[in-house]
This record gives structure tokens, sequence and C-alpha cells, in this order.
């Protein structure tokens, strides 16, 4: 029970406060473990925790092959594929004239790269492909206007949508102009009591927005707007979100340090 319970916690603290010691207090003995022999060991537990994790996928998708449980023929291309990169990368080394263990995988013409290259990238970039589609539908669902946030962000999305792709640089301002009123007002229609009232202001924004365009400058254009969002909004809302999640990860750290999480052990 010590081993499975209380050792672990034990190194926990102890690696954890070897760490913050090292970081606020200068100590070169404990600077150079923390900086270079306990990045060895991390390296050597992430090599068997590599080991253990593909034993263990091997483990279970055999076991579905075997048992032919639903949708077995994707274990058997796994298992297929895994075996054809091991033998590809361990073992099999071609007519190259290679002398040390492992340069053939550097080799261009090795079959460890025609199947990386081959089938791996395509697969990867169909996988990427498809999740366009799904990042499409919750962009569907997430533009919905239902409150102030929503309208905010179906605006900024629509806006560097339009000055991502080519096609935007060729929309002419007035017409970009009028997106952006057109969002306005279907954020503003709510609070209109009367259809005619909020019609009558639509055009009347627009015919001045006409006339204002003579004075509208051409670095306003849907590329500059787009380019302004991605700089400045997009950048303050990413440091606030970093700024969170740093917080999150102190507050973790130290719950594990001095031993009140102890999630790890799988409580």
């Amino acid at each position: 029970m010590f081993f499975k319970r209380q050792l672990p916690v034990i190194i926990m603290v102890s690696i954890g406060l070897l760490t913050l010691i090292a970081h606020f207090i200068k100590i070169e003995s404990v600077g150079d473990w923390v900086e270079q022999d306990s990045l060895l060991w991390f390296d050597i537990i992430a090599a068997f925790a590599i080991f253990l994790g593909a034993f263990n996928l091997l483990k279970m998708h055999f076991t579905k092959l075997v048992y032919k449980k639903s949708d077995y023929g994707y274990s058997m291309i796994l298992l297929v594929g895994f075996g054809l990169m091991i033998f590809s990368g361990f073992l099999y080394r071609g007519n190259g004239n290679q002398k040390n263990w492992g340069e053939h995988i550097q080799d261009p013409n090795s079959l460890f790269t025609w199947m990386f290259d081959s089938l791996f990238k395509p697969l990867d970039a169909t996988m990427f492909a498809l999740l366009a589609f799904f990042v499409a539908s919750a962009s569907y669902r997430a533009f919905r206007i239902r409150n102030f946030e929503a309208s905010l962000l179906l605006t900024a999305g629509v806006l560097v949508m339009i000055g991502a792709v080519p096609v935007g640089s060729y929309i002419p301002s007035w017409m970009f102009v009028f997106i952006i009123i057109s969002l306005i007002f279907a954020f503003l229609s709510p609070i209109f009591t009367s259809k005619d009232i909020l019609i009558k202001s639509f055009i009347i924004t627009i015919i001045i927005s006409g006339f204002s365009m003579f004075f509208w400058s051409p670095e306003l254009s849907s590329k500059s707007i787009s380019l302004w969002i991605i700089a400045y909004p997009t950048v303050a809302g990413k440091k606030a979100i970093m700024i969170g999640v740093a917080l999150g990860i102190v507050a973790t750290s130290l719950r594990i340090i001095f031993g009140k999480d102890k999630s790890f052990l799988g409580d």
C-alpha cells in the first residue's frame, strides 16, 4: 500500500519542491539537477510511457480483432500499419549503404520515408480536411445571434473570414460597409417595436454611409480590418485566456505539491 499510495505522493512533493527552490533560490547544484539530470529522467520515463502506451494499444486492438467485436476491421488495419512501420523503421534497411543503425530512416528512398510521405501524410491531411466540416458546423451553432456577445462573435468572425479569403480583396468598400451595417441592424432589430421604423432607419443609415464613402480611407479595406481584429482584440483575448490558464496551472501544481490533490493516483 505504501508503494502504491504514499510513495508517489512523496516523489511528487519532493520533485515539486526542488523545482520551486531551483527557480526562486539560485542554488547551483539544485539548478543543474533540475535543468540537466531531471530532463534525462523525464526522457527515460517518457520512453517507457510510450512503450507501455504502444503495448496497451496493440493489446486492445488485438483482443478486439480476435473476438471480432464491432468495427474489428479498423483494428486489423491499425495492427498491419503498426507492424509495417515497425518493420520498415527498425528491421528493413533496403539497399542503402548506411553503416549505422537507424540512418536509413533519413534516406529519401527508404521504405520508411515512402510510407511516411505517401501514406501517413495524405491520411493526416484528410483528417484535417474532415475537421474543417466539424469546425464549420460548430461555427454555425456558435454564430447564432442570441445576445450581445454572440453578435460580436458573429461580426468579428464574418469580418475576419472576408479579409482572409482571396475574394475579400475584390469586395468594394461600399459592400463591406453594407455588410457591417446589416449585421448591426440584425443585432438591434429586437429593440425596434415597428418594422417600418427599422427599415427606414436602415435605409437612412445606408444613404448616410454612401455619402461618407467619399471620405472613406482606402486603408480601411477588408484585409486591413481583418488584420486589425487579429492583431489587437484577438491578442488581448488570447492573453487573458493564457493568464487564466497559467493561474489554473499554478493552483493545480501547488495542490499536487502539498499533497492536496491526488487525482494522479486515480482518486
